[in-house]
């Protein structure tokens, strides 16, 4: 953040003070979340050092105006793992820069996205996945569905069906589902929402029905049938923050609505529950149960 290279508000930034390769650009960069938050700045190059090897003026984007909620995140920065088609920096990822360079054996990235209550034991393995942690007898390689969006670079897979509570939600089969592990919810078109909600007993919708909360205590959990199997999301991780304003015990459910959207964005909540891999190389979603052992 910044190209003074200070510690900016909590975070460290890069900056020419920090790296006498570093270059500022003419091109600007910005980049919008799902949430509505922003980064504005410009792009600059860099050479970055990996295993002994160096990927010589790698572009990246550096911001210098934050808002919205990002600006509230204590990081240093976002990396990116969709493909470079639709790179805001108008260069490779990070991933598919180190396949070139051939320190990483492949343009492949393997997620185990776990719970703080768990430990925070996760991970996210270049180049590989982690066979230890999934059930890779049923592993499942899908082809990035195409849709009208996928000029955006991002992995997406079709959403068969839909179960809350093990009762089918009508009217929801053959959803394309981006694949988004930034987002800490699922986003689904507004009439999806409200579909949704009808399945969860006391439900309360809230932020002027475009999300809607439940008990902090909720027993009620999902399942989405993804290439013929049935994947399901715990209780726990539908539940977000309290929501008082909705009463006594209530939160934020993780399923949210959105009246623009086409199709979902499939965020933590679901990809808690299992093991995935995001094939570059291969355009494809790996998913896989998550092996024995390993916290759900």
């Amino acid at each position: 953040m910044d190209v003074h290279s200070v510690f900016q508000n909590g975070r460290n930034s890069i900056g020419e003070r920090s790296s006498t390769s570093f270059r500022k650009t003419a091109d600007p960069f910005s980049s919008k979340y799902e949430d509505d938050s922003t980064l504005t700045g410009f792009v600059a190059t860099d050479d970055v050092k990996v295993g002994g090897k160096t990927l010589p003026t790698f572009r990246l984007g550096i911001a210098n105006t934050l808002q919205g909620k990002v600006a509230e995140q204590e990081i240093d920065g976002i990396m990116g793992f969709a493909k470079s088609t639709a790179s805001h920096v108008g260069g490779p990822t990070v991933l598919e820069a180190l396949a070139a360079a051939q320190i990483i054996p492949a343009a492949l990235s393997g997620w185990s996205i776990t719970r703080h209550a768990d430990g925070d034991t996760g991970e996210v393995l270049l180049g590989a996945l982690n066979t230890q942690l999934f059930d890779d007898s049923k592993k499942l390689t899908l082809q990035n569905v195409r849709t009208a969006q996928s000029g955006d670079g991002l992995f997406r897979m079709t959403i068969a069906s839909m179960q809350v509570g093990g009762t089918a939600v009508a009217g929801i089969a053959g959803r394309a589902g981006a694949v988004d592990v930034g987002t800490s919810a699922i986003f689904v078109p507004q009439a999806d929402l409200l579909a949704i909600r009808a399945h969860f007993p006391g439900a309360v919708p809230v932020e002027e029905g475009a999300a809607f909360a439940i008990s902090c205590d909720n027993q009620v959990g999902i399942t989405l049938t993804i290439g013929g199997t049935p994947w399901t999301i715990e209780p726990q991780d539908l539940v977000a923050i309290p929501m008082t304003e909705a009463g006594a015990n209530m939160c934020l459910c993780a399923i949210a609505g959105d009246e623009d959207a086409t199709e979902w964005v499939v965020g933590t909540p679901f990809f808690k529950n299992v093991y995935h891999g995001l094939d570059v190389t291969n355009d494809a979603v790996i998913i896989a149960p998550l092996a024995v052992g390993v916290a759900v």
